[in-house]
């Protein structure tokens, strides 16, 4: 591991001139600098606003320079963002004495953009952290919805294994809530829809296959009447179609025997299937995954997830 390599003295001259000349205003001086040094707030209460910007900086940066070890990062944050400012500083130059404002805050930027030059792999080190931690934050968040909409789908799920509606209306309820959680994984799926005479119940792309949906929710296993059926609309479409039958009551032992030959364009999920998906124990791409692979290997279309 390297050893600390500490600020020079021009770095914190350079960090002191900029935050005091690139705002006249102290309202607005006092803004950059609870802003740029908000991960730092014993150093902040070691500064009087109510003092000259002079001696409000000059307290700042002491307290950040008996504490370096600590507080380097947000310092080469703070000089980063002094650096990447519109340089001609037209806030300035509306002033009175703007040319003077302008002149002495130019100067300050200039130092600056040394002291960033100077200290290019801090700064390259510290612009990899702040990426990798934003990323993080954006993982974590995008986790937090996934699971918190999973969650809701999977109370829409046990609600409607209590509810009294007619089996047509809880099957396009069904259908619906596939849809969301096809979409959920990123799948592209299409709602409902019709063509010539024939009812699809829904389309999703995986990797690079895309399949047709069939989803019953019916009392009783499937029988291989309807598995044929959805057979022939798998096979009426384009060439690599695959079919992915959902059905919340499973399929009969008949019914997977007279699909488990020969290469099989249909795997087959049942209620069993669904529940850890909801529950999220394990992943809808995973499940789906190993019923291909297996439907591939074996020509059977029915692996227990």
């Amino acid at each position: 591991m390297s050893a600390f390599r500490i600020l020079s003295e021009p770095a914190w001259q350079a960090l002191a001139e900029a935050l005091r000349t690139y705002y006249w205003f102290k309202s607005d001086f006092q803004t950059l600098v609870l802003a740029r040094f908000a991960e730092a707030p014993d150093a902040l209460a070691a500064v009087n606003f109510d003092g000259t910007k002079r001696t409000a900086t000059g307290e700042l940066v002491r307290a950040l320079r008996l504490k370096e070890h600590k507080y380097q990062p947000v310092v080469i944050d703070a000089l980063m963002a002094l650096g990447d400012v519109d340089p001609e500083f037209p806030h300035l130059a509306r002033l009175d004495d703007g040319p003077t404002r302008v002149a002495e805050a130019e100067a300050a930027y200039d130092a600056v953009r040394t002291v960033i030059d100077q200290y290019s792999e801090l700064a390259a080190s510290r612009e990899a952290a702040r990426h990798e931690a934003e990323e993080t934050i954006a993982r974590e968040s995008a986790r937090r919805l996934h699971n918190s909409r999973l969650n809701q789908l999977h109370s829409q799920f046990l609600e409607m294994h209590q509810s009294s509606d007619e089996p047509q209306k809880r099957g396009i309820a069904f259908e619906r809530l596939l849809n969301a959680l096809f979409e959920l994984w990123d799948l592209n799926p299409r709602a409902a829809y019709s063509i010539e005479h024939e009812q699809v119940d829904g389309a999703f792309t995986f990797r690079t296959d895309d399949y047709i949906l069939e989803a019953r929710w019916r009392a009783e296993p499937l029988q291989p009447k309807d598995l044929n059926d959805f057979r022939v609309k798998v096979d009426g479409k384009a060439r690599n179609t695959l079919g992915l039958y959902v059905s919340i009551s499973g399929f009969t032992d008949g019914a997977i025997a007279k699909h488990s030959h020969g290469q099989t364009p249909l795997i087959l999920i049942d209620g069993t299937d669904l529940m850890p998906i909801l529950e999220g124990r394990i992943e809808l791409s995973e499940v789906l995954e190993r019923k291909r692979r297996h439907a591939a290997e074996t020509g059977s279309p029915m692996y227990r997830a």
